[in-house]
């Protein structure tokens, strides 16, 4: 039983998850504010699936292929970066719901103007 070629199978990468695991928690360490749990139990739920999942699309989209070495990077950068990528994808989910037509039509968004954020 091979797990990361069973996680592989999800999509999951596995170097990436364990790498970004590890940058959540200098994230909560390194982060301004006085350590909380709730906190660092945050900045790890937002960031191994965002790492797991991906560290291969960063990685394919940069052409650095699959080499360890990167996708450990990518996972450990998206890890402490995890917390700060979540809140911009729910900016632009918050954009398409308060208009999804012009969210469409401007390609995601791009403000044009017509509204005030």
């Amino acid at each position: 039983m091979d797990i990361k070629k069973d996680m592989a199978e999800f999509g999951i990468n596995a170097v990436g998850m364990l790498a970004g695991l590890s940058g959540s928690f200098v994230a909560s360490v390194l982060d301004d504010k006085e350590f909380s749990f709730k906190n660092a139990l945050f900045n790890v739920i937002i960031a191994v699936p965002l790492s797991a999942y991906g560290t291969m699309a960063v990685s394919e989209w940069m052409n650095w292929g699959d080499k360890p070495q990167y996708l450990g990077m990518i996972g450990l950068g998206l890890g402490i970066c995890g917390k700060y990528v979540g809140k911009g994808i729910l900016k632009i989910g918050k954009k398409f719901e308060k208009n999804p037509t012009q969210f469409i039509q401007n390609k995601g968004g791009v403000n044009d103007g017509s509204d005030n954020n």
